[in-house]
């Protein structure tokens, strides 16, 4: 069931997308705001976000192009006048499904990761944004500013992403909660591509549950995952300081537990 909450007095202007009538706010997340939507009795989702128009116009594009190549993420609607968006707004239909569950759903997730990160090697990055190998000698990068974060956690989180693979890059999603994973039937549909970036595949792959594939390298899968909570710690550090409390406690004991770090 999707959470609708009362009409917001800051909807936005929809007058490039004509018939379209906001219904409510959505829950979402600190970077951008999201509203229900409708037209002809179809529903959509309403994205206004927080980045750059160079930045949303490398998502969007993206996700173009991943649709040919199999990599599933909900449709977008263009303005009347054919842009894919207005301003830094930008709508797409809505997508049901389910989160994955068994191990035959979680296998299907992995197989489009694998399938999104083969397809994009080399692909340029998001503008603003850095890799964590960049990261460990540059301070700044997508929602990452180091120099506003204690030294010692800075030192920290640079340890932790400096056991990643020194292999190809590839365009990561980034952020593969269960919330963002559709299963529908044979299929999964990926949301929210608002924190994709090039980067180490790894970091995607330790989101997965269990055995998953993984890159060629020696890196191993609790190496992957304390890369990826030190990416949580710095991302999220200014707009979710509570949640990266949280994680930087995880970080440090699993850190404590590892006696190569």
């Amino acid at each position: 069931m999707v959470a609708v909450m009362p009409m917001p007095p800051d909807a936005p202007d929809l007058s490039a997308w004509p018939g379209l009538e906001v219904l409510g706010k959505l829950s979402c997340g600190p970077r951008q705001q999201v509203w229900l939507s409708s037209a002809r009795g179809q529903r959509f989702v309403i994205h206004r976000g927080s980045r750059s128009a160079g930045s949303l116009d490398w998502e969007l594009r993206l996700r173009s192009f991943l649709s040919s190549a199999g990599v599933k993420s909900p449709p977008v609607l263009p303005t009347s006048a054919g842009r894919p968006r207005d301003g830094l707004v930008y709508v797409e239909e809505f997508v049901s499904g389910r989160a994955p569950g068994s191990k035959g759903e979680w296998a299907l997730v992995a197989s489009l990761v694998s399938r999104l990160h083969d397809r994009t090697r080399g692909y340029p990055q998001r503008p603003g944004f850095r890799s964590a190998a960049e990261l460990l000698s540059s301070p700044r990068g997508g929602d990452i500013d180091l120099d506003r974060m204690p030294q010692d956690v800075v030192a920290l989180v640079r340890r932790a992403w400096a056991l990643l693979p020194p292999g190809p890059t590839a365009v990561i999603h980034s952020d593969l909660r269960p919330q963002n994973l559709l299963i529908q039937e044979d299929t999964c549909v990926l949301l929210d591509w608002d924190e994709a970036h090039v980067d180490s595949p790894a970091l995607d792959l330790a989101a997965l549950p269990g055995p998953e594939p993984r890159p060629a390298s020696d890196l191993s899968p609790a190496g992957s995952q304390l890369a990826a909570l030190a990416w949580e710690v710095a991302t999220c550090w200014r707009a979710e300081p509570d949640y990266a409390l949280g994680c930087l406690d995880e970080l440090r004991l699993r850190c404590a537990e590892m006696a190569d770090l």
